[in-house]
Parts: structure tokens; sequence; C-alpha cells
């Protein structure tokens, strides 16, 4: 009882009311809680970037012919990198990033289709020089800005609202902001070969509306996450005016099927074969083609590599 007594008599001194309970080391906690809240809300992981929202969260595209983007995915983000169709940079304003490697070679063609059919996209097509999964250096290679012409009375600006993207027949590889006679919204296909990466971004100028990106074929894309064979794929002569050799390494014993595709994928020529493992060299028959671009292809256990050759 003493003890007790003395201290609340430490209490009373120490200018702690009478009556009143007082633990010893509250002020202490309260201080730790709030310690903790503010160290808590400090190592908090802050919210995932949303798929589509920029380059580096771009939206895999594989083999599946087409892709809608609702309007809710779409973003502000960061301007992306300046191209010919509008060398100031083109504002970001409701906005969605893809990225693709292609698996065999080709003419590239899509369409964006808004779901609101005056609405204006825009885009631009870049091409990933050191690989799919790297945003530096990325060069421009198709720009469409075409859009309403100010001023002018609605039926102007018609040829260039709605749909848009890379289409057989059109031409120009960049088309400016506004709509001067002879724009279309189109612009014309890209040859690509296989193992290059793409990074596409699409804008909607017109406010959050929804679009589909449909591929229209000439080019087969690789599944996400694909890893490209390497049998050391080599064509000669190459320029060549005759035959071509097509020499390859065999990483084990199987058959194997060779391919010739025309410029813009059309195949001209397929021939299997039942090979050992170790160094081969097959010939594909040229003589006949006329002078252009060709694709030289290997399949080997669903994987396919090709090289592009010149005929003379």
């Amino acid at each position: 009882m003493e003890k007790k007594k003395h201290n609340m008599e430490q209490y009373k001194k120490a200018g702690y009311p009478a009556g009143k309970a007082w633990l010893p080391g509250a002020g202490c906690l309260a201080l730790l809680g709030a310690a903790l809240f503010l160290l808590s809300s400090a190592w908090s992981p802050l919210p995932a970037q949303a798929v589509g929202g920029s380059c580096a969260d771009a939206r895999w595209v594989g083999p599946q012919s087409s892709y809608h983007i609702g309007g809710q995915e779409l973003t502000a983000g960061a301007a992306p990198p300046a191209a010919s169709c509008r060398p100031e940079g083109l504002p970001s304003t409701h906005a969605y990033w893809f990225r693709w490697e292609v698996e065999r070679p080709g003419l590239l063609y899509f369409t964006l289709l808004p779901d609101e059919s005056e609405h204006d996209l825009d885009f631009v097509l870049y091409r990933l020089p050191q690989g799919v999964e790297t945003c530096g250096a990325m060069e421009p290679v198709r720009c469409m800005a075409a859009g309403p012409r100010f001023g002018a009375a609605r039926a102007a600006s018609l040829p260039c609202l709605g749909a848009t993207g890379l289409r057989s027949g059109a031409t120009g590889e960049a088309e400016p902001p506004g709509c001067p006679p002879g724009n279309d919204n189109f612009l014309q296909p890209l040859g690509v070969q296989a193992g290059e990466a793409f990074m596409l971004w699409v804008n909607n100028y017109s406010g959050p509306g929804g679009f589909t990106l449909a591929f229209d074929g000439g080019v087969a894309l690789a599944p996400p996450g694909h890893t490209r064979p390497s049998w050391a794929l080599a064509a000669f002569p190459n320029p060549g005016g005759g035959d071509f050799q097509l020499a390859f390494h065999m990483p084990a014993a199987g058959a194997v099927a060779l391919y010739a595709l025309s410029a813009n994928g059309r195949q001209l020529y397929r021939q299997e074969y039942e090979l050992p493992a170790g160094p081969q060299q097959l010939r594909i028959p040229a003589a006949a083609w006329p002078q252009g671009l060709y694709w030289l292809g290997l399949e080997m256990g669903g994987e396919r590599e090709f090289v592009k050759v010149e005929k003379m």
C-alpha cells in the first residue's frame, strides 16, 4: 500500500490530475502507431500501370486476328516519340500501346475501327531495333495524324475520320493533321521480316471511345513470350540470278520443310525433307522467278525462320 501511495504522489507532482487513470507508455504507443502508419504508407506499392498505358506496359499482340479496346482502357500517358506526320509531337489524350514480333515475313496490313464511326483515330507505328522488350531507339515507320479540317464543312473532314490503318493500294508513309485533298486516312503496307519487333501507339482524339485493331493477313505474328529458333540460317548467293542455296544447322534428326515466299508473303515453293543432325545445305529452284525480293524459310518442330534474298 505504501508503494502504491508513493507512486500516486509522484503522479500528482508531475501534474497528472487525481482520480484519472494514466497508463505509463501510452504516449509512446500513440507515437509508435503514427510512425507505423506513416511507414506503411510510404512503403505501400504503387498502383500497377494499366496494360496498354505506356510503351513499357504495351499489350502483347500475337496470332489472334483482332483486339477490341474499350474506352475505359484508354489513358493520357506520355506523348509518343515525334514522327514525320507531326514533327512537333502528337499529344496523348486517350491512348493505347501495342507491341508484337513478326514470326513470318510479308506485308503488314491492319485496320483500326473506332466504335463511333466518325471518331478521329491517329497512330504511329514504330520499329524496335533492340527487340520487342525495349522501348529505346524506336524508329517511326508509319505515321497517321489526319483528322478534321477545321473551318471547313463537315463533309470535307469525313475522308479523314473513322477507320484508318495500313491498307493495300494506299500510298504514302504519313498523313499530316487536317484533311487536305488526297488524304484517305490509310497508309501503305509495310514489308517486314521474321524476328522484327514493332510498337503501335493509337490515340482517340474525339474522346474516350473504344476501337478494334484488326490484322488483315499477310504476316504471321509470334505468340507472346515466343523464343525464336537459332539454326544459323543463311542463303547464297545473295543477291543471285539463279537458284539459291539454303544452309542451316539441324540440332537433331527430324523432318523439315523449306519455303519460298514472295515479298508480300505468297507461298511460291515448299518441299519437305527428313534430315540427320548437323550442318545441311539444300537448293531452292528460283531460276524462273522474276527480279525482286523474296523470303526463304525453314520450318522445323512447328517453328519457322526466314531469310530475305534478292533475285537479280
